[in-house]
């Protein structure tokens, strides 16, 4: 219960990005929950197998090795499908 009232007050003052309600954020949104029941982002085990998305704006991969070009640098972060955050330490090509 102590937990409880914890994160209760942590987002006392944070508005929810989907229903636009104070108290609480998107992950622990009650109406996003309920219209978002039963979908699920799929995962691949296999790391060397891509899915090729023609609607997707860039593809990512932990392997350095995949890339035919590659620079270095800090390019901010990428916000998953599972919400988490990465941060994105290169860019480049890669050939499929």
């Amino acid at each position: 219960e102590k937990s409880r009232s914890k994160s209760k007050s942590r987002y006392k003052n944070v508005e929810c990005h989907y229903c636009h309600k104070t108290g609480h954020i998107q992950r622990n949104c009650f109406m996003w929950k309920k219209e978002n029941k039963g979908k699920k982002v799929n995962l691949v085990s296999n790391e060397s197998m891509w899915i090729v998305d023609s609607g997707a704006t860039l593809h990512v991969t932990p392997r350095k090795e995949f890339f035919t070009s590659y620079t270095s640098g800090d390019f901010g972060v990428l916000k998953m499908g599972n919400d988490g955050v990465s941060k994105v330490i290169g860019v480049g090509d890669v050939c499929l």
